[in-house]
């Protein structure tokens, strides 16, 4: 499959323009949809997991597994200590995609 922008180049303006308007069409759409919330629990700034809207003890545990494996590993770097959860606002068209 080629990328977007090879299938773009050979359009005209006016095939430009009009595309334009369909993306902002439906970036507008994507916006305006109803949202949920993901738990998103990461390590530093990698993700360890993401949780659905009703499972935030899930990620408070995975949040508490994955800070008392690092810390067993004898680890000097701050980095690999910093762990979070953190609510992502998707919408609901995206949502079953994130697990």
């Amino acid at each position: 499959m080629s990328s977007y922008k090879e299938r773009i180049a050979n359009l005209d303006l006016y095939q430009l323009k009009d595309f334009q308007n369909a993306i902002q069409h439906a970036i507008a759409e994507k916006q305006a949809e109803e949202r949920r919330t993901v738990w998103r629990v990461f390590c530093g700034h990698f993700t360890v997991g993401n949780f659905r809207s009703d499972e935030y003890l899930k990620a408070v545990e995975c949040l508490a597994t994955a800070a008392k494996k690092a810390h067993s590993i004898d680890c000097n770097d701050r980095e690999e200590l910093q762990f979070s959860i953190e609510a992502e606002r998707v919408p609901v068209s995206e949502y079953e995609g994130w697990f």
